[in-house]
């Protein structure tokens, strides 16, 4: 199992739907921080333009804020908001501030990493690749018959 693993992590090509969800598995388990608070950081930012969007729609489809007194309400709540979105927009970590997942494409160096680890370390780095694995009880098939895997980022389980 842990060569098949290590040729399809390596096998992967970077920006696949199969690669990006391995490859954020790997990123969170790394540095759980960095991605809490990306994810926080992106959050802020929904949240900041949904409060735009409302304001804009409160004002010109909902028909509020009307006169000289709404008006100068809704442009001070709505410069707030707008600078609200530039601030939680700056705080967004760039894609290239991320760490190096070069490593999930040596199949080499992950191979090494599933062979020397401990049972646990292999675990940690099996969840990292699959979604789910289904076991076949039929013990006429060869063992490795029996395994039907559930790849992250693919759509169906395929056998090992």
């Amino acid at each position: 199992m842990t060569i098949r693993v290590a040729k399809r992590v390596a096998a992967l090509e970077p920006g696949s739907p199969a690669f990006e969800a391995v490859a954020a598995r790997w990123l969170r388990e790394q540095d759980p921080v960095d991605d809490a608070e990306r994810r926080a950081a992106i959050a802020a930012v929904a949240n900041a333009e949904a409060a735009v969007a409302d304001l804009e729609a409160a004002r010109y489809e909902r028909g509020e804020f009307v006169g000289e007194n709404g008006i100068a309400r809704w442009t001070a709540l709505y410069e707030r908001a707008a600078s609200r979105l530039a601030a939680a927009t700056a705080a967004v970590p760039e894609d290239n501030q991320v760490t190096d997942v070069g490593g999930l494409l040596d199949a080499f160096e992950l191979f090494e990493s599933l062979d020397g680890g401990t049972a646990e370390e292999r675990r940690a780095l099996y969840r990292l690749t699959f979604d789910t694995v289904t076991i076949m009880r039929d013990r006429a098939l060869p063992p490795e018959a029996r395994f039907r895997v559930h790849w992250a980022g693919e759509d169906e389980p395929a056998d090992v």
